[in-house]
């Protein structure tokens, strides 16, 4: 009798687990601008059940232990954390060159970039202040150079004092994880987000479970619900984020 009582609590505990986990990527589905049909389409699955599987495993729901499968690391960064100022120092661990940024106070004053806070379109990057509130000397790298883009990415900061975009240079990548909605297609720029802190996580550490060269593919053809994880199995660009979301820790 006590093995059976004991039994039951454990069920419930996992049952409450497993619920908890389902409601906090409900939020970060909803978060990103993912729609009440797409989360719905997971409310009965666990967002964690394949956590640290590769992208293969995680679409057969194959998690028990393999000898020669290495442990990977789910605790990636997402984009999130990428997006802030305080995170620049670590982006060469990624490929990436962060944006030099010079951010000045209504006075003039250059107040730096710093902190775990992002900067405001509107109050860093003002067209219509005199001087202009901020401006940036240097964007760092590209969005097609880094992620191998198929989608064209707009550039949504100004490139001088005047406050004026120069739409003629290439979307950079702190400005894409900042200012998504500033996009004609914002969804398509909150997946190349996941895309970018993906690629990042690859090059950052290589018990990562998706490679650079998987994350492109998943890029490329994410958005025609083309990609295969594993043979039989097409996943889109919601099922995708859902994927990643589960590689990367919160911030």
């Amino acid at each position: 009798m006590a093995k059976d009582m004991l039994h039951e609590e454990q069920s419930e505990l996992r049952s409450s687990t497993q619920q908890k986990e389902i409601d906090q990527t409900r939020r970060n589905l909803t978060r990103i601008g993912l729609t009440t049909p797409v989360l719905m389409s997971f409310s009965g699955y666990s967002p964690l059940a394949n956590a640290c599987a590769t992208p293969s495993r995680h679409a057969s729901g194959n998690t028990s232990p393999q000898t020669e499968e290495p442990v990977y690391s789910c605790n990636g960064k997402p984009p999130s954390y990428l997006v802030m100022c305080a995170s620049f120092g670590s982006w060469p661990l990624g490929g990436l060159d962060a944006p030099q940024l010079q951010i000045q106070d209504g006075s003039g004053n250059p107040i730096g970039c710093t902190g775990s806070g992002v900067p405001s379109f509107d109050t860093f990057f003002s067209s219509d202040s005199n001087p202009p509130a901020s401006k940036i000397s240097s964007f760092g790298t590209t969005v097609d150079v880094y992620v191998g883009a198929t989608t064209t990415f707009i550039p949504v900061l100004p490139t001088n004092g005047a406050g004026t975009v120069d739409q003629t240079r290439l979307a950079s990548v702190w400005e894409l994880l900042a200012f998504p909605e500033k996009q004609p297609d914002p969804q398509a720029a909150q997946f190349a987000q996941f895309i970018i802190a993906a690629i990042y996580n690859a090059n950052a550490d290589s018990k990562y479970p998706v490679s650079v060269d998987q994350a492109k593919e998943m890029f490329a053809k994410g958005p025609l619900t083309e990609y295969q994880p594993t043979n039989g199995v097409k996943w889109g660009v919601a099922e995708i984020i859902f994927y990643l979301q589960s590689t990367m820790g919160f911030v």
